[in-house]
C-alpha cells in the first residue's frame, strides 16, 4: 500500500492512513478481511461481498424479541390505562387505546416519557403515572395550545 502524494510504502494500514492525514489526503477506506486490499467505503460492500464473505446479520434483535418487545409495550399501555381510569379525564373518550395519551401535569416532575422506548418495570411505569392525566388525543392538542387548562381538573 503506497501514499498517493509521496509514494510512501508500508503494509500497516494504520501506519499508512497516519501518513495520509499529515498530507490530507486520507480517504474513508476499510481494509477487506479476506484478501487485505484498502477499498474505498462507497465500493466496500460489493468487493466484500466479491470476496466470497458472507456478511454478518444487520439485524441486532431477531424478528421474535422485537415481537415480544411490541406485544409487552401493548400490555404495558392496557394496564397503564386502565389504572388511570380507562378514559379521558376532560370528554371521557374510551374508545381507541391509540388515540389516548399521557400528559404530565408538571413537566419539571418528570423522569421520563411513558411512551419512551425503553422498557422499564411495571413498578417505575406506576410511579411515572402518577404525575400524568390520562388524555385523549383532541384534548391533548388543546392542553398544549393552551385551551384547556390542566389545574382546573386537578383542583376538582
Amino acid at each position: 500500500m503506497k501514499c498517493d502524494k509521496c509514494k510512501f510504502e508500508t503494509d500497516n494500514y494504520r501506519v499508512l492512513n497516519g501518513h495520509k492525514r499529515i498530507h490530507g489526503i486520507i480517504k474513508q477506506t476499510k481494509i477487506c478481511s479476506k484478501c487485505k486490499k484498502e477499498i474505498t467505503l462507497n465500493q466496500y460492500t460489493r468487493h466484500y461481498e466479491a470476496c466470497g464473505k458472507k456478511r454478518k446479520n444487520k439485524y441486532k434483535y431477531s424478528k421474535e424479541k422485537v415481537r415480544q418487545v411490541s406485544e409487552w409495550r401493548r400490555r404495558t399501555k392496557r394496564k397503564a390505562i386502565e389504572y388511570k381510569g380507562g378514559k379521558c379525564v376532560f370528554c371521557g373518550y374510551n374508545k381507541c387505546i391509540r388515540s389516548l395519551a399521557f400528559h404530565h401535569v408538571n413537566s419539571e416532575d418528570k423522569k421520563f416519557a411513558i411512551s419512551h422506548k425503553n422498557i422499564r418495570s411495571w413498578d417505575r411505569v406506576k410511579e411515572e403515572l402518577d404525575k400524568c392525566i390520562l388524555v385523549c388525543s383532541n384534548c391533548h392538542g388543546e392542553i398544549e395550545d393552551g385551551m384547556i387548562l390542566v389545574g382546573d381538573i386537578i383542583e376538582k
